[in-house]
């Protein structure tokens, strides 16, 4: 069993369901990119997003979009693309007060 099985395991024996919702979905926690939305959210293709929760029952996530203060959406996984940070990649950090 892998290190983030074991962690996964230990969350549920705590019933620390957010947790364990972010280490079961690949995409929670990481930065990516937006794309094929519609309207009215079709001027956020292109934006850099962070992956804040994976909403099982309606099979969407919640991400913040950079650049955008505190503005949270709800997205489909096809309208998220994983965008890493490179070595070239000066980037930037999310100030949430």
């Amino acid at each position: 069993m892998g290190s983030k099985q074991c962690c996964i395991l230990r969350a549920q024996a705590q019933r620390n369901n957010e947790l364990v919702s972010i280490l079961q979905s690949e995409l929670c926690g990481r930065r990516c990119e937006l794309v094929d939305l519609s309207s009215p959210q079709s001027e956020l293709n292109g934006r850099t997003c962070v992956v804040e929760e994976y909403i099982k029952t309606s099979n969407q996530y919640v991400v913040t979009v950079e650049g955008r203060k505190q503005e949270m959406i709800f997205v489909s996984p096809g309208n998220l693309k994983r965008r890493d940070r490179t070595t070239d990649d000066c980037g930037y950090y999310i100030h949430r007060e």
